[in-house]
C-alpha cells in the first residue's frame, strides 16, 4: 500500500478540516497525528451559548459547532496555555456580565482573538484591552 508523504497528508487533512469544521471530531478519530493537525482548527471559530436551561438553543452558525460553557471550560483546562491563544481567532459568546467568572476565564484563555462578538456585554474595557482585535461586534 503506497504511503503519502507526511507533509502532503497533513495538508489534505487540514484542508478537509477548514472546509468542513463540523467533521473535525470525526477526522480526529483517524489517527493521533491527524488529531494533532486538525484539532486547532476545531477551535478557530468558537460559538458559545449559555446553558440551554437559561436561554433557548441558538440557531447555529452554518458549518460551525456550538459549544456550551460547561463543556468548553474543561477542554480549556485540559490543554496547555498557548493552545487556545494560538488556535481561537473568532469568538461569539452569548453574554459576559461583570460577575461572570466562566466568561472571564474563556476570554482570558482566548487571548489571540481577532474577532469578538458578544451579546449582552457589560463593561468591556477590562476585556478588550488584552486582545489583538480587528473587529468587535
Amino acid at each position: 500500500m503506497p504511503n503519502l508523504p507526511n507533509d502532503l497528508e497533513r495538508e489534505i487533512f487540514k484542508i478537509s478540516a477548514v472546509s468542513r469544521p463540523l467533521c473535525i471530531p470525526t477526522l480526529m478519530l483517524v489517527a493521533w497525528r491527524v488529531k494533532v493537525w486538525v484539532e486547532p482548527t476545531l477551535y478557530r471559530t468558537i460559538v458559545i451559548w449559555q446553558s440551554a436551561r437559561f436561554a433557548p438553543t441558538p440557531t447555529p452558525i452554518e458549518g460551525h459547532p456550538t459549544f456550551y460553557r460547561k463543556t468548553l471550560i474543561p477542554i480549556i483546562k485540559s490543554k496547555p496555555l498557548p493552545f487556545f491563544r494560538d488556535s481561537v481567532r473568532h469568538l461569539l459568546i452569548h453574554q459576559i456580565p461583570e460577575e461572570d467568572t466562566q466568561g472571564q476565564f474563556i476570554l482570558s484563555a482566548c487571548s489571540g482573538l481577532e474577532d469578538l462578538c458578544v451579546f449582552e456585554l457589560h463593561p468591556l474595557s477590562s476585556h478588550s484591552q488584552h486582545f489583538p482585535l480587528k473587529r468587535l461586534y
